[in-house]
């Protein structure tokens, strides 16, 4: 099958599970509101809205699914070039193969994601409340679809968006602007360059709304910032250098489903 046949598949296959997690993202957000801010504020915004909010769901989750196709078919070309495995997806597109996960970098991947789970809640709950009033004011409860928004949309879109596209381009511009051809084995630290970009560009992309729900950026806060969101981009860049996209969102997933069903309930 042709690379542009197989990329297609793919991005179409993973853009359609984003179409769903697009179902979710906007009524996480409101979620998110009402647990920062309170109802009065939750009712502001909802009165706010310019079309009614079940349209509103409707309109996100298709262009969420286009953003997906796009950033799906691009990552993939990137990820080629640059030395990425996407084994697992191509034989899940191509009729007469078998996508086989490997049952040791299952392990590894649900281990990183309840360590990320870990550090996540775990530095909120000891270390951050104790810096940060808005923190003391409310504390994380378990919500079906903060689980469910943190399962498709974080486990798919953001890894579609995070590894496959960004962490590719950002191997692809070095290797690129070191005239390595395509297919050369590269450096070891070209790919951690990746990683850490990546990871540091996610947590860049998190600091707008840091500040909207905490009302200025501190010096403990943008620490927060690039600590929660970071380290776990760490953990999933390496696994999809090292093991695939497919361990990646895995552990992503894991990341959510501990934070919600153990972490959550243990330490508040």
């Amino acid at each position: 099958m042709k690379t542009s046949q197989l990329g297609f598949r793919i991005s179409l296959f993973l853009a359609t599970i984003c179409l769903l997690a697009g179902f979710f993202v906007v009524p996480y957000q409101m979620e998110s509101i009402k647990t920062f801010f309170g109802v009065e504020e939750y009712e502001k915004v909802m009165d706010s809205l310019q079309m009614p909010f079940p349209l509103l769901i409707l309109l996100t989750s298709p262009q969420v699914f286009v953003v997906s196709l796009i950033l799906g078919f691009t990552g993939y070309y990137l990820a080629k070039s640059a030395g990425f495995r996407l084994v697992f997806f191509e034989n899940l597109v191509t009729r007469g193969k078998k996508a086989v996960l490997n049952a040791n970098s299952v392990l590894l991947a649900a281990g990183l994601g309840i360590l990320s789970g870990l550090i996540i809640q775990g530095s909120d709950r000891f270390f951050f409340m104790k810096h940060i009033p808005k923190l003391q004011e409310s504390s994380p409860e378990f919500n079906v679809i903060g689980l469910l928004a943190g399962i498709f949309y974080g486990g798919i879109l953001e890894e579609v968006m995070m590894r496959l596209f960004v962490m590719s381009l950002l191997v692809w511009v070095i290797m690129k602007v070191l005239r390595y051809p395509n297919g050369t084995p590269l450096p070891t630290w070209v790919y951690w360059s990746g990683i850490i970009l990546a990871a540091g560009v996610f947590a860049v992309g998190h600091l707008p709304a840091t500040e909207q729900l905490f009302g200025e950026i501190t010096s403990v806060l943008l620490f927060r910032c690039f600590l929660l969101n970071g380290i776990a981009g760490i953990f999933f860049g390496y696994l999809y250098w090292k093991k695939g996209l497919e361990y990646s969102m895995i552990s992503h997933m894991i990341s959510h489903i501990s934070s919600q069903l153990l972490f959550i309930p243990l330490f508040y």
